[in-house]
Order: structure tokens, then sequence, then C-alpha cells
């Protein structure tokens, strides 16, 4: 359970369409029972708890992984940045909202790193 803390927290929350992109199959590895242990270090990443943390603030300072989207180019060659934050892999904040001293960002995708699905059970669940 999540302790608030006088200075707030930082919440990243998937929307709806972040989970339907994952696809059946990775939803079904999200809850497994066996993955207990991956679900929470996946979750672990979408909360920073020292501190309520605004938009702005997360382009200018290092808390997490951030950078620019890109568009155009070709495999990534030649890209222009489009202004738009990205948080971890590949989530874009969507809406901030501040709740009591907290922040709320709404992103488009999962902040953790990719490399943590390696660890899912592949046994598929019918």
């Amino acid at each position: 359970m999540l302790a608030i803390k006088q200075g707030g927290v930082t919440i990243f929350v998937p929307n709806e369409k972040a989970f339907k992109k994952l696809g059946k199959q990775k939803r079904s590895q999200i809850e497994d029972p066996r993955n207990l242990e991956i679900r929470e270090k996946m979750g672990s990443y979408h909360i920073i708890e020292e501190e309520s943390i605004s938009a702005v603030q997360l382009a200018i300072e290092d808390w997490i992984p951030v950078g620019r989207s890109k568009s155009g180019g070709f495999l990534g060659w030649g890209a222009k940045e489009d202004g738009d934050i990205v948080i971890g892999p590949d989530a874009k904040i969507l809406q901030s909202f501040n709740v009591e001293g907290s922040f709320v960002h709404e992103v488009n995708d999962l902040v953790s790193p990719l490399l943590l699905w390696r660890y899912c059970d592949q046994l598929r669940i019918l």
C-alpha cells in the first residue's frame, strides 16, 4: 500500500487504450498470479513516492527517463522532435491532475521498461 507523504506523490496512470494496445496475451500475463512479482515491479515504475512532480518539472529535471517524442524519418534516422514529453520507453503524458498536492499523469502507455516482459511466464491461460 502506498503511504502518501507530506510532499505528495507522482503517479503515472496508463489509460484504457494503453491496456488494449498491450494485446490479449500480455494482459493475460499481467493478470497471471505467477507473475505477481513482475506486476509489482511494473507498478513501481508508475509511482514516484518522494515528491509531487508536474509535467513541466519532468521535462526539466532528471527524475525518470524523459525525452521528447519524435516523428518522421526512417527507422529513427532524421526524425524531428514534436514537443510531446515521453516517459519511459514510449508513454506520453495526455493529461495531468493535481489531486490534494499529488500529481496524477494520464499516460498512453506503460512507463515500465520493456525488458520486464521477458520475465513473465510464457504459459497461456485459457
